[in-house]
């Protein structure tokens, strides 16, 4: 079988008075996660820089334009297998 790397990026929005900025899903097909509160983000495009990627999904899911202050990055890998349901989580600080 063929494999999809599909490769996202989800920052933490802080405001002005140090509040967290998160999205909640709407996926009521999927009652796993949906109305379940994550990190704003999206999928990375072609030719996308993960900060791009990241400013983008910030206008788009939270109607700000941001700045980057903590570029470093904490790197997650999750790997589905959704005809198995398997799932298979690294963390790389």
């Amino acid at each position: 079988m063929k494999k999809i790397i599909f490769p996202g990026v989800l920052g933490l929005a802080i405001n002005k008075e140090g509040k967290y900025l998160l999205t909640r899903r709407h996926e009521p097909g999927n009652s796993r996660i949906h109305k379940k509160w994550q990190l704003p983000g999206g999928g990375l495009e072609f030719g996308e820089s993960v900060e791009q990627v990241l400013a983008r999904e910030m206008e788009e899911e939270l109607g700000l334009s941001v700045r980057i202050i903590y570029p470093y990055p904490i790197v997650r890998t999750h790997v589905y297998d959704h005809k198995e349901k398997k799932v298979c989580r690294n963390f790389i600080p």
